[in-house]
């Protein structure tokens, strides 16, 4: 198995507790149909420090690395990319391999 953590830091105008909420559920809907994603959890941050860092985080599980690159360019992740194009300034992505 393989976890795709994404971190993204948003921009000014979508950094408050109800833009956030709206992102989170958009991307919950989103990586919840994708068929390569065996599970998808959407993360807004839990303390002052976090806030200050990042604005939303998901956690992708993967059966493999080929899963991730099949559901790279599936047409709702592409879709997702440009509607977070917008709102983000600052996005990091990393794969693990997930222990035990």
């Amino acid at each position: 198995m393989i976890d795709r953590i994404v971190l993204y830091k948003l921009t000014d105008e979508y950094c408050t507790d109800a833009a956030r909420a709206e992102i989170a559920a958009h991307a919950r809907e989103v990586f919840a149909a994708l068929p390569q994603v065996r599970d998808a959890r959407v993360g807004l941050p839990a303390d002052a420090e976090a806030k200050r860092s990042w604005d939303l985080s998901l956690v992708l599980r993967f059966d493999d690395l080929a899963a991730i690159e099949a559901y790279l360019p599936h047409p709702d992740h592409q879709a997702f990319v440009r509607y977070m194009e917008a709102r983000t300034v600052v996005k990091k992505a990393w794969s693990f391999e997930a222990a035990g």
